[in-house]
């Protein structure tokens, strides 16, 4: 009886590992498409295993099959996600882990943008961020890896977008500047696009910068901006001196 409850347990423990090894192959699988197609478009529908189909729903961003419903990838696209997997793969991803579930999140889970929008902004932040000068820690580290990647915002519209997270923090976003539009709902829809695109284009940078990655979010700004760390005349608090 006893190497009855034994073998039973081996059982449910073996069902158990295969289910979490499916779950993380999934997840990156997942990660590997969004980090290379720098999609806001969701090519995945979590329970896609029901069709057998791993990239079920149209995906508006390339070839579209409407009678199968199936998102068709060109081979240099899959050639890519496959790099990105294998670097997933074996890249600790407990460095990233809060930055791709913000992401995904603001792509899968959101109803409203302006939700995502705020999502992808503490995407922002899980990769660089400080207690001190924290809007400048966040703006000019995104700002530096941009440049890296050659990706053209200036140092005003990057600005502007995270000064938008505040008034969603309270509630008021409508009365942000940005906001100041004829359209303002499709407006938050094209911030809601920039936004993840700017987040998906510096963790891929973070992703290749091994010794970026493997510090944290405080440790990074300082490593990536040197800044001065200097006492405030007024109020003695402490605040980086930026170059």
């Amino acid at each position: 009886m006893d190497s009855t409850i034994v073998s039973s347990n081996k059982t449910s423990n073996d069902k158990f590992n295969n289910s979490n090894l499916f779950e993380t192959i999934l997840n990156r699988l997942i990660s590997a498409t969004i980090i290379n197609l720098k999609s806001i478009y969701a090519p995945f529908r979590i329970t896609f295993i029901d069709s057998n189909a791993p990239l079920k729903l149209p995906f508006p961003n390339i070839i579209e099959n409407k009678y199968s419903n199936l998102s068709i990838l060109k081979r240099n696209e899959l050639d890519k996600i496959k790099e990105w997997f294998e670097l997933l793969n074996i890249t600790n991803e407990n460095y990233i882990k809060l930055t791709l579930s913000r992401i995904k999140i603001a792509i899968y889970g959101r109803e409203r943008p302006i939700d995502s929008i705020l999502d992808t902004f503490i995407a922002w932040e899980t990769m660089f961020s400080s207690k001190t000068s924290t809007t400048n820690s966040v703006v000019k580290s995104i700002k530096s890896i941009l440049d890296r990647c050659n990706y053209d915002i200036s140092n005003s519209r990057l600005s502007k977008l995270y000064d938008l997270r505040s008034n969603i923090v309270h509630g008021n976003h409508k009365k942000h500047k940005l906001l100041n539009v004829d359209n303002p709902i499709k407006e938050i829809e094209n911030i809601k696009k920039e936004v993840i695109e700017i987040a998906l284009i510096v963790l891929k940078e973070l992703i290749r910068d091994k010794n970026l990655l493997n510090k944290t979010p405080p440790e990074r700004v300082e490593l990536l901006l040197q800044p001065e760390t200097i006492t405030c005349g007024k109020c003695d608090n402490k605040k980086f001196r930026f170059t």
